[in-house]
């Protein structure tokens, strides 16, 4: 059709066939009649309307198909436009936030100090992955299975804040390559058979008033490989290594007690202790080796 202002005419919007005619009415209120199957074919055969399957017969089958696209292709994109956003709030955060865990809580709960989560591993597990804000999370006294942080980046910070150091009791937490400040204060760990803190991976992670202290003297109390921590007011009794410096860690260790210890500091491998204001004792006091420093 040469004259692309041309309209159906409102009494022939029926359902006729390709050899059926029907009528058009440009401006001028002249009427014209063409070929349905070629008017069809034109409007199939435009840009926007070239990707049509439609195996109707009609100009209305046609109209109809292409009607049913654009409300497939809106729906689609709404669903695609609430995942993504889904996606961004997973991944990104872009305020404050702050979580309540307590062991009367749920972790079908929202987390709020009204509504706590019951496990501290609920609470991590809500930190989006790139974060540029403070995250805290505030635990209530009581006792708690361990937890695995890990995987975080970003320029913000991350609180995992016991009510007090006595009344917030698990066996114990690894952190594991994390980029992001994180602090983990005021919580007793006390496993009989594991490592109380694991330290793998991570850039800026302070330790402080943590109490990892054993029935028996049995593995390392705080182990950190590849990281650098800062701890400050610990105490680390009755284990086989109190604090150990692992393949080119540097530890800051600071204001912290223990006693009953087998080892009370180990740097190998190229791991680093520095030491301030300490009161740790164990039957060796110190370990440095295999490029150790311990100072």
């Amino acid at each position: 059709m040469a004259d692309t202002d041309w309209n159906l005419h409102s009494k022939q919007l029926i359902t006729p066939t390709d050899n059926d005619r029907m009528l058009v009415e440009p401006s001028d209120e002249t009427a014209k009649a063409v070929e349905v199957g070629g008017f069809r074919n034109w409007l199939m055969s435009t840009a926007l309307f070239n990707t049509l399957t439609t195996t109707a017969k009609t100009i209305i089958g046609a109209i109809e198909e292409i009607k049913g696209k654009v409300e497939d292709n809106t729906t689609s994109l709404n669903e695609n436009t609430q995942e993504i956003n889904l996606l961004k709030k997973s991944l990104f955060l872009s305020n404050t936030l702050h979580y309540y865990v307590s062991p009367t809580g749920s972790d079908s709960n929202d987390g709020s100090a009204d509504k706590p989560f019951a496990t501290i591993q609920h609470a991590i597990d809500q930190i989006p992955f790139i974060c540029y804000h403070t995250v805290t999370i505030s635990i209530a006294n009581g006792t708690y299975s361990s937890f695995d942080f890990k995987g975080r980046v970003g320029g913000g910070y991350i609180e995992i804040n016991g009510e007090s150091a006595d009344g917030v009791i698990l066996d114990n937490f690894t952190l594991t390559g994390l980029t992001i400040n994180t602090e983990v204060r005021n919580m007793t760990l006390k496993s009989n058979s594991q490592k109380h803190v694991i330290v793998s991976g991570c850039s800026r992670i302070k330790l402080n008033n943590l109490k990892s202290i054993s029935a028996t003297t049995q593995n390392e109390g705080f182990f950190v490989e590849y990281s650098n921590v800062y701890m400050n007011d610990c105490e680390i009794s009755n284990k086989n290594t109190a604090i150990y410096s692992f393949i080119g860690s540097n530890i800051l260790v600071q204001g912290c007690s223990g006693s009953n210890n087998t080892t009370a500091l180990m740097a190998l491998y190229g791991g680093v202790i520095a030491k301030d204001n300490n009161t740790i004792t164990g039957t060796t006091q110190e370990n440095a080796g295999i490029g150790g420093v311990i100072r």
